[in-house]
């Protein structure tokens, strides 16, 4: 049977006066725990439970730290630099965060301290302390590749926007709030030209969207030629560069 027992001290409220035996009984049992789940070859349902466990306790440590932010700070005492914290993200976004990096770190975690047995009790640091040593490299890859997709899709905001004719601030990586501004700037201009030129708000749209000369005009199903749209692009912008 799989010990029912904690997998190591919390990595956020550690014991302040462990017993001096403390740590090497700890690695002790944590290495007995490995040896034993190496016997199923890490699957089955007592290594799920052992992962259920680790997860768990890493999802609460890391929920934690990307509330505060000090997970921003655990990476820079690594060495990883991410910038500054973004001071709006939403709750959905670094819900999100928090569950890819877990997944993308247990991954890790499994592969690598596991099976290749990278972990060793030597080393210092229990079984819970390497996985949220693995949680942290896995949220920085996870945060770098969540803000370029947040940088690409606020630069098309900003693009449709400066489109329509409207100005629309300048994304930085250390303002992910302005993602909903450039949304509400974009609809706004866009809604603004539908009601003056319905078609060309369409055009707009769809050109912004990457679809082709020749898709818009077959999307549009008007008689619009590639050759049209073209030149409707063309006009309207010239008309925003004009002022």
């Amino acid at each position: 049977m799989l010990p029912r027992r904690p997998i190591g001290p919390s990595a956020e409220q550690p014991n302040p006066q462990p017993p001096a035996s403390a740590p090497s009984q700890q690695h002790a049992d944590d290495l007995a725990l490995v040896e034993y789940l190496e016997q199923s070859g890490f699957e089955g349902p007592e290594f799920d439970t052992f992962a259920e466990q680790l997860i768990d306790h890493g999802l609460h440590v890391l929920h934690a730290w990307t509330i505060s932010r000090k997970i921003f700070t655990k990476c820079a005492r690594r060495g990883i630099r991410l910038g500054d914290p973004p001071s709006d993200w939403s709750e959905d976004d670094r819900c999100d965060l928090v569950q890819d990096t877990i997944l993308r770190a247990f991954k890790r975690f499994k592969d690598k301290a596991l099976q290749a047995r990278q972990w060793n009790p030597a080393g210092g640091a229990s079984l819970k302390t390497y996985f949220i040593g693995s949680c942290i490299y896995a949220f920085a890859d996870e945060y770098r590749a969540w803000l370029d997709r947040q940088n690409v899709r606020r630069l098309e905001l900003r693009n449709l926007a400066q489109q329509l004719g409207s100005s629309a601030p300048v994304p930085t990586h250390q303002r992910v709030g302005a993602l909903a501004m450039d949304r509400t700037a974009a609809r706004e201009a866009l809604q603004t030209l539908h009601a003056r030129d319905p078609r060309l708000a369409r055009i707009i749209a769809l050109d912004t969207d990457g679809y082709s000369h020749e898709e818009i005009a077959e999307l549009l199903a008007d008689g619009t030629t590639p050759r049209a749209v073209e030149g409707a692009l063309y006009r309207h912008r010239r008309r925003i560069e004009k002022g």
